[in-house]
């Protein structure tokens, strides 16, 4: 069996790079193929890659069926599913329902999936009403590996808070981004903290680091506030071990966090990262924040202080809790096997 990975978004967005590298760590000795939007992009990340690059074409391919199966990633955004392509053994990772639609709406949505694989217990409850084949495995994230190197002198000899921002935010929400200057000058106030600003989109046509460069000549005669280069998801999520707190945008960056117990704020609006930091954290609001729901400058501080006064709860939960999602996402494999088999399963 062949395992066909389409499509791909292209490693510089790591968010990406990062379920990739977890999702060959679940195929690891299988035959794979990745269909991808840049593979001159990806070559810079697996110069020696253990599996077959191919450009994912404008339309899509028509996969043989036999001995092949195709993974795809339902997005975060709640109505960006992959393209549509025919073929009988066809999984949807992450499969989460829009919140946007109603329930009676969104069988067609699914329907062309042999299996649907939701990340989060409240997504599994709900599609199980709707399709026949619904596994719920735990994010593979949740079992990255980070990638240790000699970090800058201020972020090894002091504590400091991990931050990477999204542009199409701060363009959505204009408030957004006075709020988070507005946070950053607390911090710099009120604790001997460092900021470490991360990119972690680094696309020619979706790059986050000029908002962080912003960010930076704002406050870099601080001397506390810190502009580190790209670097690859498991150098982030390397960063994300040594935080004291983690204040990120991506949903892939925030399960890095999680996974190394770090008390994490998240600015998304994805159905899915709001379910999994539930299920982590339990129903307390200072873990997901909505961008649009800052309406004030004062709206990420107050968030800020939230998070902190949590952090020993906070940390104490993942501590516990992660475990039990790595021990789970051994469903994966055992998902795939048995669909390789007439075996029905929910």
């Amino acid at each position: 069996m062949q395992y066909i990975i389409y499509p791909h978004n292209g490693s510089a967005d790591h968010g990406a790079e990062a379920r990739l590298r977890s999702l060959l760590g679940q195929l690891a000795s299988l035959p794979v193929a990745l269909y991808s939007e840049s593979p001159e992009e990806d070559l810079r990340y697996w110069p020696h890659p253990s599996f077959s690059f191919h450009r994912a074409p404008m339309r899509p391919p028509d996969f043989s069926p036999s001995q092949t199966m195709v993974l795809s990633f339902q997005g975060e955004h709640p109505l960006l599913f992959p393209r549509k392509i025919h073929h009988p053994h066809q999984v949807l990772l992450g499969a989460c329902p829009p919140s946007s639609l109603p329930l009676c709406e969104c069988p067609p949505l699914f329907s062309r999936f042999s299996l649907l694989m939701p990340y989060d217990q409240r997504s599994y409850q709900t599609l199980c009403r709707i399709h026949p084949n619904v596994v719920y495995c735990p994010d593979p994230l949740f079992l990255s590996i980070s990638s240790s190197f000699l970090l800058p002198s201020s972020l090894s000899s002091h504590p400091f808070v991990l931050l990477s921002l999204d542009p199409a935010q701060a363009s959505s929400s204009p408030l957004l981004f006075d709020s988070i200057v507005q946070m950053t000058r607390y911090l710099l106030d009120t604790t001997s903290w460092y900021i470490a600003l991360v990119p972690f989109v680094c696309q020619k046509n979706h790059q986050d680091s000029p908002l962080l460069e912003s960010l930076y000549q704002i406050y870099r005669h601080s001397g506390r506030v810190i502009l580190l280069p790209e670097m690859t998801s498991r150098r982030v999520h390397y960063l994300c071990e040594k935080a004291r707190f983690v204040i990120t945008a991506y949903p892939a960056e925030a399960i890095l966090a999680y996974q190394a117990a770090t008390p994490t704020l998240l600015l998304h609006d994805s159905p899915r990262a709001l379910s999994i930091a539930k299920e982590l954290l339990g129903e307390r609001r200072c873990h997901v924040i909505d961008p649009p729901s800052v309406t004030d400058d004062q709206g990420m501080v107050r968030a800020l202080r939230s998070l902190i006064a949590d952090e020993r709860r906070a940390r104490r939960e993942l501590a516990e809790r992660i475990p039990l999602y790595q021990d789970r996402v051994s469903f994966f494999r055992q998902a795939l096997r048995a669909l390789q088999s007439p075996m029905k399963y929910g």
